[in-house]
């Protein structure tokens, strides 16, 4: 009789998320193997997930959903699953992030991690050499979904390859944005503009 590894679904929503899989798996009476070849993954994927040993995926879990009929369930724990890979002392912000109706932010070093493309993440993340990089892969994509909902936030990011702890130059850099968001024009007569510069360069071309 195979050794089926005992969870306890309280321990984290990793856990939780792997025991509701089995149970829902089971209750269907679907092998490992069988629930794979039905949404495209291999059976061992399905067990390292039910044992919290690989983080699953938003893809992954519509596919769960679909394929056996759990109205969404997966695709709903995912995003807490997703979000305890966060690093503890990030989370806060994340939790921020995530209610925030305007984000403004200034990167000295690298791209904000919500303009990130998936190959970029990758590659700044790997840096710290992670026990599981697909996971807090997975994680920081997840964090882009804000962007995608009906009402996101209006998110600024100023991006610049030089950091410096000289005061003075903190100090003029600080005056100059500050005086850029004094003169912008606002979104309104920016939106002006953009369209009467558009008629008068290019009505005459199709």
């Amino acid at each position: 009789m195979a050794n089926i590894q005992t969870l306890d679904p309280d321990a984290s929503p990793l856990a939780y998320y792997g025991g509701e899989l089995r149970r829902r798996r089971e209750a269907q009476k679907l092998t490992q193997p069988q629930l794979g070849d039905i949404i495209f993954c291999t059976g061992s994927l399905i067990g390292q997930v039910e044992t919290t040993r690989r983080i699953p995926t938003r893809d992954f879990s519509e596919r769960l959903d679909a394929a056996l009929g759990t109205d969404r369930t997966f695709s709903r724990l995912v995003g807490l699953v997703l979000r305890s890979q966060l690093p503890t002392w990030f989370q806060p912000y994340a939790d921020r992030e995530a209610k925030a109706a305007y984000i403004s932010t200034y990167q000295a070093q690298v791209v904000y991690g919500l303009l990130q493309t998936e190959e970029y993440a990758r590659a700044v993340l790997a840096t710290g050499m992670p026990d599981d990089l697909e996971g807090l892969l997975a994680a920081r994509i997840e964090r882009q979904r804000i962007l995608e909902r009906e009402k996101p936030p209006l998110a600024r990011a100023i991006l610049d390859g030089h950091m410096t702890a000289n005061p003075e130059t903190v100090r003029e850099g600080s005056l100059r944005y500050a005086h850029l968001q004094a003169t912008a024009l606002s979104v309104e007569e920016s939106a002006a503009r953009i369209s009467r510069v558009m008629q008068e360069r290019y009505a005459d071309q199709h």
